[in-house]
């Protein structure tokens, strides 16, 4: 201190406080605590991904203005579903018991998208010209994202055709990030098919109430979160658009008897947005549990689901009940009782990995892996939660021997049946697919059945032709309520 002071330098305190930051910056750095996960320093590749402070204020105005969006769009896009006839009939598969509409995710999506590209307009997304491409490109993804659930909602498109999609968008939103971090192609590879994939994944998950709005709100919060303690203005307000907009479809989704779907323009967006965010904040050096966390349950749902008709010879993308929520449903729990369910799992996953990552980055290994463990308990307990109350257990014994027979046996009773079955006199829905109400007893949830007034009216005329005719199975493409 005394190196400071001279004696023609007259005392200040502004002096004195500069004086002791000095001397315990330049002598004593090595004895003040480091901060860990919630205040990393930023480093290389964070600060080319645009590293800066985003102000609380910022987070709540996108988060308002996508809210709003979200809650006020849907009454304009209702007479577009209407004029295209888009609901969803209740099926053999279905978690609903009455007609409704689906396709609602456009307005979600054209919220989450105007919400961030307001924040971007006004600044608040970048701090430098790499970050501004990461700003473009998570707006690029959501638009392409809405573009190619909406084809699907109103024409349909082919399973090679749509994965091929999909995996375009996870390449190009790769690609881009990797051009302003410098990954190796085997992590822009790895980026590129997890966005593809978490897109069905989400949209696997999207089958019953209030499950994606919830989703959408708890991940977007976790990447909020994420983004503005590690200083990261894109990740930060893109993760709270997801949340507003899906936070206000919630209530449109959930209320009785005229509750509305997704569809799959707002899975696919919700499925995009995530999994860009998610792979960004990988490559932007948040460290990989923390990246992933917010995404865990969904993955370990979809995932063993996928490998265990996968594994049992059944056709892995085609229409089924078998994932762990829609167990829950049929060992009677609610919608929204399962939705809860899922929901909490994933803040309990995300917050034990969070505290394991900070374990990690303070070299405690060994406390790591044990809360790591803890997590993966915590999803092995969710998975089994049908059969602790009662349901039945998933196919358990694979015997691969006979995979190859059921294909056949399969492709055999699928020609006959075609062949059998008599044309139905119903009405068809917008992507050509017999789509006729049927009569269902209303549930608690849905105590009054919505109808547009075109289908009402085809149905009314149909009505005595179906009367002659035997019923076939309803099957339309649509959400798996």
């Amino acid at each position: 201190m005394q190196s400071v002071w001279r004696d023609s330098v007259p005392f200040s305190p502004g002096l004195l406080k500069s004086s002791i930051e000095y001397e315990v910056n330049t002598h004593y750095a090595h004895i003040v605590p480091q901060p860990r996960f919630w205040s990393l320093r930023p480093g290389e590749r964070r600060q080319c991904f645009g590293a800066g402070m985003t102000s609380f204020s910022e987070l709540l105005s996108i988060f308002a203005l996508a809210f709003v969006l979200g809650a006020l769009l849907p009454c304009a896009v209702r007479p577009i579903l209407h004029r295209y006839n888009m609901v969803d009939v209740p099926n053999e598969r279905s978690s609903h018991t009455a007609p409704t509409y689906r396709g609602m995710g456009l307005a979600t999506a054209a919220a989450t998208f105007v919400a961030f590209v307001a924040a971007t307009l006004f600044g608040w997304t970048y701090r430098s010209a790499e970050s501004l491409q990461l700003a473009v490109t998570i707006a690029a993804a959501i638009l392409c994202a809405l573009a190619l659930g909406w084809l699907e909602d109103i024409r349909g498109v082919s399973i090679v055709r749509r994965a091929g999609l999909q995996l375009v968008i996870g390449l190009l939103v790769s690609v881009s990030f990797a051009t302003v971090q410098g990954t190796n192609i085997l992590l822009l590879i790895l980026g590129a098919i997890f966005i593809a994939g978490y897109i069905n994944v989400a949209n696997f998950m999207d089958g019953i109430n209030g499950i994606s709005g919830a989703h959408g709100l708890v991940a977007g919060l976790a990447y909020a979160l994420t983004g503005w303690m590690v200083n990261l203005p894109w990740l930060a307000l893109a993760g709270v658009a997801v949340a507003g907009a899906f936070a206000a479809f919630l209530p449109w989704n959930v209320r009785p008897g005229k509750n509305v779907f997704l569809g799959d323009a707002g899975s696919y967006v919700l499925g995009a947005a995530l999994g860009t965010l998610a792979v960004g904040a990988w490559f932007a050096d948040v460290p990989f549990l923390l990246a992933f966390a917010p995404l865990m349950t969904y993955l370990a749902d979809a995932g063993t689901t996928l490998f265990r008709r996968f594994m049992a010879g059944e056709q892995w993308y085609k229409p089924h009940r078998t994932h762990t929520y829609q167990r829950l449903t049929d060992v009677g729990f609610s919608h929204l009782g399962s939705t809860a369910v899922v929901t909490g799992t994933t803040i309990l996953v995300w917050v034990l990995l969070a505290f394991a990552s900070d374990l990690y980055a303070a070299g405690s290994v060994v406390a790591t892996v044990g809360v790591v463990l803890v997590a993966l308990a915590v999803l092995v307990v969710y998975l089994r939660m049908p059969q602790l109350f009662g349901g039945d257990a998933p196919t358990s014994t694979i015997d691969l021997s006979k995979r190859f027979a059921a294909d056949l046996k399969g492709s055999a009773s699928k020609a006959k049946s075609a062949t059998a079955e008599p044309a139905t006199g119903s009405l068809t829905s917008a992507t050509g697919v017999p789509a006729t109400p049927e009569n269902v007893e209303p549930t608690s949830l849905h105590p009054e059945p919505i109808m547009p007034d075109s289908v009402k009216d085809r149905a009314d005329s149909s009505s005595a032709a179906r009367s002659s005719v035997q019923p076939s199975s309803h099957r339309n493409r649509g959400e798996k309520h």
